[in-house]
């Protein structure tokens, strides 16, 4: 297993899923893509990064060529096509918009969201890596994830909602990791709110 990525915007991966040529999908840039840019340049990854807002559009674009193996897109994810009020964060020093508005703050933006399905039917495979950090909307995306045929080797996902809990909040995140667990994924890493979860193959029950 091994860190990649900045010390803000890095992640714990498993190094079985560390394949060269394989695709990784990452959800919720903000203005840190560290993790995003060494799976594409350092390890070879075929790299999807998405972020609807423009502040991070602006960012990825200074950072990322032409030809580079990462390809940026200003999209959201959820659980279905469509568009999505993002609500902002309380502090002005802050970028990260949320579609539950878990910061309960006003004047929301909106933006266009896609599900995980719809990328993977366009690559042809299931991802080596899913990375979300997209501010609370992720249990909504897996439950969406785990109904499909799509299972990524490696998922990587911030539980947002664990900073700011609720009663509902806490049962949804654990009702959506039982069901990881049931559907064949072990949990390989957690560190806050951060969990890394990897796909055993070899219990298939599907």
């Amino acid at each position: 297993m091994r860190f990649i990525g900045s010390e803000y915007g890095g992640w714990w991966v498993p190094d079985s899923v560390l394949t060269v040529g394989g695709d990784a999908i990452c959800c919720g840039c903000g203005t840190d893509v560290s993790f995003d840019l060494i799976l594409a340049h350092v390890y070879g990854f075929n790299v999807r990064s998405l972020d609807p807002t423009p502040n991070s559009a602006s960012y990825v674009s200074r950072l990322v060529n032409a030809g580079s193996s990462l390809k940026f897109e200003s999209y959201g994810i959820y659980s279905r096509r469509t568009k999505m009020k993002f609500f902002p964060p309380a502090s002005l020093f802050e970028d990260s918009y949320s579609i539950s508005n878990i910061q309960d703050t006003e004047n929301p933006l909106e933006f266009e969201v896609i599900t995980i399905s719809e990328i993977v039917d366009g690559n042809g495979r299931d991802p080596a890596i899913l990375k979300m950090d997209i501010e609370g909307a992720e249990v909504a995306v897996l439950f969406n994830l785990l109904k499909s045929e799509c299972r990524p080797s490696c998922i990587l996902v911030e539980f947002d909602e664990l900073a700011y809990p609720t009663a509902w909040r806490l049962a949804k995140i654990r009702v959506v990791c039982r069901m990881l667990l049931r559907s064949n994924y072990k949990l390989f890493r957690a560190s806050g709110s951060n969990f890394c979860f990897q796909y055993d193959s070899q219990t298939v029950t599907r």
